[in-house]
């Protein structure tokens, strides 16, 4: 008996994945970014769990000491995706100041973690939040950034310190 055109007998069809640098191990296959890109599937749907990292923030950016340590950039896990298609791929790098986000097309996005405090200064909120900067003897202590709910943590608050050195480390 002849087939019919357009149905296949016995034969499952495969995701074809491109994009990215290709790993695996005895379990998985990975598919890894260091730069922006396109993660493309073709012929069949794939299901994955894609796992975003935001650029972490720089340090304060006071001269002397007191300055916050940089937050780190937000954790964010899409369990179970079911992809088919094109998806743009965003890589946020580490900065001097923000983070820059990591973005998965319009399935995700993982906040850049905040800077830190200068001198007298409040961290910058992020994936997770800046560090507050110090002050010195008879000043204010400085908050830290707040952490982005889900993706990461707030910034330790900076202090009052005779020396002027007690800054707050940066969320992770």
């Amino acid at each position: 008996m002849p087939i019919p055109i357009g149905v296949l007998a016995g034969v499952v069809r495969r995701p074809i994945v491109t994009g990215g640098t290709l790993y695996s191990d005895s379990t998985y296959f990975y598919r890894h970014f260091s730069n922006n890109g396109t993660l493309g599937v073709t012929d069949a749907a794939l299901v994955a769990d894609i796992l975003l990292v935001g650029g972490g923030g720089g340090g304060g950016s006071s001269t002397g000491t007191s300055r916050g340590g940089g937050g780190a950039g937000a954790v964010l896990l899409l369990s179970s995706q079911n992809l088919l298609g094109s998806f743009s791929v965003e890589v946020g790098s580490g900065e001097s100041s923000d983070g820059k986000e990591s973005i998965f097309g319009s399935l995700g996005t993982a906040i850049g973690g905040g800077a830190g405090g200068a001198l007298n200064t409040v961290g910058s909120a992020g994936g997770s939040g800046g560090g507050g900067g110090g002050s010195p003897s008879g000043g204010v202590a400085r908050a830290g950034g707040a952490g982005t709910s889900g993706q990461g943590n707030a910034g330790g608050s900076g202090n009052v310190a005779n020396a002027g050195n007690g800054a707050g480390g940066g969320g992770g």
